[in-house]
């Protein structure tokens, strides 16, 4: 299948705030949600996060889970969610047990890995796809940073599980950056860093493993943003990405680094909205 790059420079205006071509596009009707506390089991411990569900839709609707990126939590995606709900969209958002030294969930980051973090994604997955109103094959991961590696990992590990994937500036750099950096896998040391923690399971579940070539397992639809200005992943990798998905296109966000403001959310927002209206 011919591969599709599509290299869509969003206007960027620069001022006491960066703000960016957003939604003005957005489907006119609106929704009210009903936002409640999740709690997935998983193995011997308990990830916990947030679930919206849009009230009086005319049926089953798409299920969008957000992945937070490494040492973030939940809370950088409760906008998104919001606005995906009022759009008529299902969303959740959790934190990955072990993703943060402030994870709601607990655990420690020496123990998590991204092989952990698909692990508590595959039950999420599990989870939301029995509620009532969710439509159980339209299960969508949204991903950041190190969120998308993990949403990239879950969809390539049961891709009949996940009907589409909507990334920011995804870490798809890890393996191999973790396996460059330690070239012996049974000679590797826990790295701590401020809060954070890089521990020798991080190393070694992801040591010589080649995402690109899982990609052509999955064919869904792949949407990634990547922002220009991004100095933690650089964007070739994204570009990779694209040619490895069969059904993957990139947009640029101009003036956007590897960060996920509400602006930047919005764009991605309109992005997911636009795909799932359309099918």
């Amino acid at each position: 299948m011919k591969k599709l790059i599509a290299l869509m420079m969003a206007v960027c205006l620069l001022a006491s705030m960066m703000t960016f071509a957003a939604a003005e596009e957005q489907p006119v009707r609106r929704f009210k949600y009903k936002r409640t506390s999740m709690e997935v089991t998983v193995g011997d411990h308990t990830v916990k996060g947030y679930l919206y569900m849009p009230k009086n839709t005319d049926g089953p609707v798409p299920m969008v889970i957000a992945c937070h990126g490494f040492g973030a939590n939940h809370e950088n995606l409760l906008y998104l969610c919001d606005k995906l709900a009022r759009q008529g969209i299902a969303s959740c958002t959790f934190d990955f047990w072990g993703g943060s030294a402030f994870s709601i969930s607990g655990g420690s980051m020496a123990d998590m890995s991204a092989v952990t973090e698909q692990q508590d994604l595959d039950a999420v997955v599990d989870y939301v796809a029995a509620l009532d109103g969710v439509d159980a094959e339209r299960i969508c991961l949204m991903g950041h940073s190190q969120g998308g590696f993990v949403a990239v990992l879950e969809a390539v590990t049961v891709p009949e599980k996940i009907h589409a994937l909507y990334l920011y500036a995804p870490a798809l750099h890890i393996p191999e950056a973790m396996t460059a950096a330690n070239p012996d896998p049974e000679k590797v040391e826990a790295v701590v860093s401020g809060y954070n923690t890089i521990g020798v399971r991080y190393v070694q579940d992801v040591w010589g493993m080649d995402i690109y070539a899982k990609m052509p397992t999955f064919p869904g639809k792949v949407l990634i943003l990547h922002g220009d200005l991004d100095d933690a992943v650089a964007m070739s990798f994204s570009e990779r990405a694209v040619e490895a998905f069969p059904d993957a296109a990139l947009t640029v966000q101009v003036g956007a680094s590897h960060t996920l403001p509400d602006p930047v959310q919005d764009v991605l927002i309109q992005m997911i909205a636009d795909h799932l209206y359309a099918e």
